[in-house]
């Protein structure tokens, strides 16, 4: 995963990588401030937004391991 200091864009990229977060996951965490009714509370159009988007690809798109390298 690229490198980030802030829990919750963390927590946005691993999502947009691996898929959604389980509700079972999201309700024994301690940062229920990171989410709204079983949802990540993110805004992509802010610059960190911005950059998850271009930069974190769903695992299922990418189809060979030259695409990680």
């Amino acid at each position: 995963l690229p490198q980030t200091h802030e829990n919750r864009e963390h927590l946005v990229m691993m999502e947009k990588i691996l898929g959604p977060i389980p509700s079972h996951m999201i309700h024994r965490t301690r940062k229920q401030k990171y989410f709204y009714k079983g949802g990540l509370v993110w805004d992509e159009n802010s610059s960190d937004g911005r950059y998850v988007k271009e930069n974190c690809k769903p695992l299922k798109n990418i189809s060979s391991t030259e695409e990680w390298i």
